[in-house]
């Protein structure tokens, strides 16, 4: 995989699937700081989760976005890291990314 995150990038997860387009997501984020890129993922089946990237202008605006995580958004509660630490956890160990997908296959969502 020759895509690596930039560092100042965040994965965005659990977003509720009423909530998961772009214009949302910038209104979520927009009081972090600039945001230079939004990348929402289609989820394979309706009532999936959905996730979303997130890159940011300065580091100051991805600090305030990490702190998003944990937020109750439209119901659920969505999830904030960086991308950056994820790619390295995925690659040193493929495992993960594996065990992660799956998960999300086999929960139902209601």
């Amino acid at each position: 995989n020759p895509y690596r995150p930039s560092e100042l990038e965040i994965t965005i997860d659990d977003i509720p699937m009423n909530a998961a387009t772009e214009h949302e997501l910038r209104s979520l984020f927009s009081s972090c700081g600039m945001i230079t890129r939004v990348k929402v993922m289609k989820p394979r089946q309706r009532n999936m989760k959905v996730r979303a990237y997130m890159e940011f202008a300065d580091q100051d605006a991805l600090e305030n976005a990490l702190r998003v995580d944990g937020t109750i958004w439209m119901g659920d509660t969505i999830s904030v890291r960086k991308s950056a630490n994820n790619w390295k956890a995925n690659n040193n160990n493929n495992n993960y990314h594996q065990q992660h997908r799956n998960q999300y296959q086999h929960r139902s969502y209601h």
